[in-house]
């Protein structure tokens, strides 16, 4: 039996997510190619869910967080309120 691979969008996810949850990301840059090479794994990163509220902060519309160290696109942090790189 072949399956088929499935893609889900963020937005169609996000009511599902609990603070804790991990997401395993395969990437779509040159070096999320490399790193999944090198390790041998159709991941490239991963990222844990916190909910906002859980941590007893008002995010607004933005109650899913996605926490994840990103360097190449500075990201805005809702806690500290301003964007940066990182760890995010």
């Amino acid at each position: 039996m072949i399956l088929k691979k499935q893609t889900t969008s963020f937005n169609e996810a996000k009511n599902d997510l609990q603070t804790g949850d991990l997401l395993l990301m395969h990437g779509l840059y040159v070096s999320s190619h490399a790193i999944e090479a090198f390790e041998g794994s159709k991941w490239s990163h991963a990222a844990i869910i916190v909910i906002a509220e859980d941590l007893g902060i008002d995010a607004g519309d933005d109650n899913v967080l996605l926490w994840e160290a990103n360097l190449d696109t500075p990201v805005k942090d809702v806690i500290l309120n301003k964007t940066k790189s990182g760890p995010s």
